[in-house]
């Protein structure tokens, strides 16, 4: 079968992850990946996700750690509390976009550079957005990839998911 043409192309590895950077920064290291990613207005005591730093608006990061490190907060002026979707297993409700202006092909993009929508459980995964569209006030895209995992033995499975955000903000991944 022929793979798709993709309009966007992302690699998520498992080095550079959330995950990975509070575990270095952090007195208390998660033992897996955040489930919850509540809304803040950042202030000083924020320290800015690297791993997402290219994501911005109005010179305020999107994703940023607590003073502490102990909680991943995303920018209450783009989104409202976020919950991780992992597309290897289920689809679901991601929460909602405050900021309507932003370009749902970015905000696709933040949240799977996040991994807040989950494209990988171990190692890595790319991520190959087929097709996107913006139509009556609700962006889609159609996305496929693969995800590499260990067992005994390395594992590429792929997956595909359809993401929403809709004319209220709700964003939403589904699965078929």
């Amino acid at each position: 079968m022929k793979p798709p043409a993709c309009e966007a192309t992302w690699h998520i590895p498992a080095n550079g992850s959330v995950l990975q950077e509070q575990r270095q920064h952090s007195q208390q290291p998660w033992p897996d990946f955040p489930e919850n990613f509540p809304a803040a207005t950042f202030d000083a005591s924020f320290h800015p996700a690297a791993v997402t730093a290219k994501f911005a608006a109005g010179g305020q990061p999107w994703l940023a750690f607590s003073s502490d490190y102990t909680k991943a907060h995303v920018q209450a002026a783009q989104f409202g509390d976020l919950v991780a979707v992992d597309v290897n297993r289920s689809g679901g409700r991601v929460g909602t976009l405050a900021a309507k202006e932003l370009k749902g092909l970015e905000v696709l993009e933040f949240l799977v550079t996040a991994e807040i929508v989950r494209t990988r459980w171990h190692v890595e995964s790319t991520v190959c957005v087929e097709k996107s569209a913006a139509k009556d006030g609700t962006f889609t895209a159609k996305v496929s990839g693969e995800h590499v995992y260990f067992t005994n033995e390395s594992n590429h499975n792929a997956f595909q998911f359809r993401f929403e955000i809709r004319p209220d903000g709700e964003m939403w991944v589904i699965t078929d």
